[in-house]
């Protein structure tokens, strides 16, 4: 056989050749890996002594190793990262920043550069490169570096006012974080609440160091909204605007804005640019219940409210008491009666649901948190709570932007009938038309008047109790009956006060020419019994004709009787109101049993040892500030009764003690609030329910606060309230309530709703917002530009000194009534009497001038008197009716009188009222403008005993005496000095 031969026989050597290639590039490869390996091994002994080198403590070594691995190995993240940690080490925060800027995106390190990064830019204010460095998409693994990077971006959310993205990157980092209960508290959204003094601190420094950065731009658009300041946040959007018309955080801002400046029109325009799934269903439904209440449809707003609270609606307190109000507005009492009972469950459930998560160990209750949870529709809570239980896996993350089903801005748009624009746009500031209140003038006078005082609340001690932060009053009277209100002022001095301290109260008669006296010693004050001041009540205890005064002082109550010739004298023991009294605050005369005397109330606050007050938590408040008022016990009110000469304490007989041991009482108020002839009470108390007592006859009462819808504010909470300002605040003839109340929860308005309802409605009336950050005390109504709308004045100042980081001292506020419902602030326009910040307590408003418009007195800590002196001119603000009403049937005083004014063609209804404000007594006359009128059409009286009284013809700018059961008015022109009207 002959064997077959290649026909090719340059193959071999290819093939030859080929395997020598092999065997070379194996040689080359094993050489690469040799000295890749080699490398590796160089650069991992260069980490290590750079490591060895930073735990020595020996920075710069290790920072010059780092800097030429860096510089040699651009490629590699370990080094560059290890010289950011080194130079953060070093205190080299910007070189630390450009290091971890060096990481490639694809290093193993990356993300936790990036996260480096976002801690130092958030400390340098650079709240866009934050958003740059990290992003929501980035955390998705694991490990508490995730944790960290979620929370840091939920802060600068929180920053911006984006609070659901910043709830749900919350929720995102529980179970990455090595606090899981702090991620619960964040993201339950219970606590936003902006610290002012050191927001706007803050990014003033971000927006000098970084003036182009838009995103400070929306937080500081934000801060501007969230306290009011409308046009400010307007500039700062339309700014945002221009740098991103595209950007959602931003359109939704616009929105924000236009629902608290309460612009439909611009709320439209927002609405317009916003895509479809940027808002959750529930607050579509709100905002179509909001537009429907705009255009005066009461039964779509229902039906959206209804579905709002179904979809799970942001606020189901605030829905549910809408709807009541619909309900009440709609004559369906018992539907009013529902809504208000469901509401005040979930309020119940919420209050005990808030106090468990804050409180001091809430994993011990996560079983009925988790319970809780449920019931008040957060589903994603009660997950953690069961995790945290060991009763289930760890909750989902929660899908940031996606709102899941229901209606969306599509639908919301199509029944508004909006047109979406073609291309990108901003809203741009809208023109809201319409025509802005008159303004009054005021000027502050009151050292120039001769009214030189200045309330000492003593504050010796480091810790400063709370009882040294709590004073001053002021109470107006016409002690000798001139004609004239004189001004009374306790004294507060060291704290507490030596045994037998000397009066050091004043009392400033009226000389009638714009000017006052200190009548202090020619009255015979200087020789009665003293004692630490906090405030002082009005009204003629006695019965014989001339007012006197009730002072509330440390572990006691003084009154001092007025004899009716210009002199005063101690009847404390005499009237039966020496008894042991720990704390008493406000206190309210008023004839509650209508038996011809006047009976009294009186607040008390808590139970303090001066000697050893319970101080704050380290680090909890600020140095030098007392402890939470919740962790005082409570002192109960105190109830008297007029009889036989004597106040007798009939706190147990009237149902008052067996209620009020809860309450921390700071305000009250008697009227007639549920319209049944008889005087009700309203207390405003601190942290604790409000109550609302009502009469049930024969001077017992029953406590309905909660049910009727004003123990607490419109998120269910109770708040630390303080002052009451009653009157017909919405125009519908029924006496509401506005209370003041501690800083970042607002003014509460308690609409009343008829049938003993009420709902908080302080954001629908604009109130809310510009009282939000303000620590509010005194307020009342007035209707400072006699246009007959109701205005309201509130005086300001917080309880500690915890500057830099929160104010101290706070401006006054005025708001001015509107055609529309809502209150505008005008305090930036009035000057500098009302803006100048002082830590403000007493206010107390009445016509010290008998001009007949309306003053304004204000006392603050450690500063001045302030006499707000209305100086409006003729033609420039409305015209004016003053009444002065004598009861005949009941206490003279004619608490509870109605009076109806019909001038100009509209309707206004006043009451007289016992108590008000906060520790002060104003004005006992009603102040009625009458805009342009030239008199007063018809008035009709409905006096306390049922007695109906009419008047007509009244001229405008005049002052008149209307007595029980006489047809004639009696003019009381102002009268000279010493000639008052029971002399003519």
């Amino acid at each position: 056989m002959t064997l077959r031969t290649d026909v090719n026989p340059g193959r071999p050597r290819r093939i030859a050749m080929a395997a020598l290639g092999l065997l070379a590039g194996a040689a080359l490869v094993g050489g690469w890996l040799a000295r890749r390996e080699a490398d590796r091994r160089w650069v991992e002994g260069r980490l290590a002594e750079a490591g060895e080198a930073v735990a020595d403590g020996r920075f710069a070594t290790a920072r010059a190793l780092l800097e030429e691995l860096a510089e040699e190995r651009p490629g590699s993240g370990e080094a560059p990262f290890m010289l950011g940690l080194c130079e953060l080490a070093m205190g080299r925060r910007n070189r630390a920043l450009e290091a971890f800027s060096r990481v490639p995106p694809d290093s193993p390190r990356a993300f936790e550069a990036a996260v480096h990064r976002g801690r130092l830019l958030l400390e340098d204010g650079r709240l866009s490169a934050v958003e740059e460095a990290i992003t929501p998409e980035m955390p998705a693994r694991g490990g508490p570096i995730a944790g960290e990077a979620l929370r840091l971006l939920a802060t600068v959310y929180e920053m911006e006012g984006r609070l659901v993205e910043a709830r749900q990157l919350h929720r995102r980092a529980f179970g990455r974080v090595g606090d899981p209960v702090s991620a619960i508290r964040r993201a339950s959204g219970l606590n936003d609440r902006v610290v002012i003094g050191s927001a706007r601190a803050q990014l003033g420094r971000s927006l000098e160091a970084h003036p182009e950065d838009d995103r400070v731009w929306l937080a500081m658009a934000y801060l501007e909204t969230t306290t009011g300041r409308l046009d400010e946040a307007d500039r700062w959007l339309s700014r945002c605007e221009r740098a991103r018309p595209d950007d959602p955080a931003v359109r939704k801002a616009r929105l924000r804005w236009a629902r608290a400046s309460d612009d439909p029109d611009a709320a439209r325009d927002a609405i317009r640019l916003l895509d479809d799934g940027e808002l959750p269903p529930g607050e579509v439904l709100e905002l179509a219940s909001w537009f429907a209440r705009h255009r005066g449809d009461p039964r779509r707003e229902r039906e959206a409210l209804e579905a709002a609270l179904e979809a799970g609606g942001a606020d189901p307190p605030a829905i549910l008491g809408r709807l009541a109000a619909l309900a009440a507005e709609a004559g369906e009492n018992d539907d009013a009666s529902h809504y208000r009972q469901r509401q005040v469950a979930f309020e119940r459930d919420l209050r005990r649901y808030a106090e468990l998560t804050f409180g001091p160990d809430p994993i011990e209750h996560s079983r009925e948190l988790s319970r809780l949870a449920l019931g008040l529709g957060r589903t994603w809570e009660a997950l953690a709570w069961e995790f945290l239980d060991g009763k289930n896996a760890l909750p989902p993350d929660p899908d940031v932007g996606s709102p899941g089903g229901g209606p969306t801005l599509a639908d919301l748009r199509e029944e508004l009938a909006l047109a979406v624009p073609d291309g990108p746009g901003a809203p741009g500031r809208p023109d809201r038309g319409g025509s802005e209140p008159s303004r009054p003038t005021f000027r502050e006078i009151a050292a120039e008047v001769g009214l030189s005082f200045s309330y000492d609340p003593g504050r010796l001690s480091p810790g400063r109790t709370v009882a040294e932060m709590m004073g001053g009053g002021v109470a107006l009277i016409d002690f000798d009956g001139d004609g004239w209100l004189d001004v009374f002022l306790p004294q507060g001095g060291t704290f507490p006060p030596p045994e037998g301290s000397p009066n050091a109260d004043r009392l400033f008669r009226n000389r009638g020419d714009g000017t006052f006296e200190d009548a202090t010693r020619s009255a015979g004050l200087d020789r009665l019994p003293g004692g630490y001041g906090f405030g002082a009540t009005a009204g003629d205890a006695d019965g014989d004709g001339w007012p006197d005064l009730l002072i509330s002082r440390w572990r006691g109550l003084q009154l001092f009787r007025n004899r009716g010739n210009g002199t005063f004298e101690d009847a404390t023991r005499t009237s039966g109101l020496d008894a042991e009294i720990d704390w008493p605050t406000s206190a309210a005369f008023a004839d509650l049993d209508a038996d011809g005397d006047l009976d009294l109330y009186v607040c008390q606050y808590l139970e303090l040892d001066p000697d050893a007050p319970p101080f704050h938590d380290e680090g909890e408040i600020s140095s030098g500030s007392y402890a939470n008022p919740l962790r005082y016990s409570p002192l109960p009110d105190r109830l008297y009764r007029k009889d036989g000469g004597r106040f007798v304490d009939v706190s147990e007989a009237s149902g008052i003690a067996a209620v009020d041991p809860i309450g921390r009482g700071l305000g009250v108020v008697a009227g007639d609030f549920d319209g049944d002839g008889l005087l009700d009470l309203f207390v405003a108390n601190d942290l604790s329910a409000n109550l609302l007592f009502r009469n049930r006859g024969g001077l017992r009462f029953e406590e309905i606060g909660e049910r009727a819808g004003i123990s607490a504010g419109a998120e269910g909470i109770y708040q630390g309230s303080m002052g009451i300002a009653p009157g017909d605040l919405d125009g519908d003839g029924l006496p509401d309530l506005a209370v003041t109340n501690y800083l970042a929860e607002g003014m509460a308005f308690y609409r009343n709703l008829g049938g003993g309802l009420f709902a908080e409605q302080g954001s629908e009336i604009g109130l809310r917002t510009p009282t939000r950050y303000v620590l509010g005390f005194g307020t009342l109504l007035l209707d400072a530009n006699a246009d007959g709308l109701p205005d309201l004045a509130a005086t300001n100042g917080h309880v500690f000194d915890g500057r830099p980081r929160l104010p101290f001292a706070m401006p006054s506020q005025l708001l001015l009534g509107t055609d529309s419902g809502r209150l505008i602030d005008v305090t930036e326009h009035l000057g500098s009497g009302w803006t100048l910040p002082r830590v403000g307590r007493g206010l107390a408003v009445g016509d010290l001038d008998n001009d007949t418009l309306p003053d304004v007195l204000i006392v603050a800590q450690d500063a001045p008197l302030a006499y707000l002196h209305n100086e409006s001119e003729s033609g420039s603000i409305g015209r004016s009716l003053v009444l002065r009403l004598e009861a005949t049937a009941t206490a003279p005083s004619a608490e509870g009188a109605r009076v109806t004014l019909w001038a100009g063609g509209r309707r206004q209804v006043a009451w007289t009222f016992g108590g008000g404000s906060y520790l002060s007594s104003s004005d006992p006359r009603l102040h009625f403008g009458i805009g342009a009128a030239d008199l007063v059409d018809d008035l009709e009286i409905r006096w306390p005993s049922g007695l109906v009284d009419r008047f007509s013809d009244l001229p405008a700018d005049s002052s008149w005496l209307l007595r029980e059961g006489d047809p004639t008015p009696l003019p009381i022109p102002a009268s000279p000095p010493g000639k008052g009207d029971r002399d003519r």
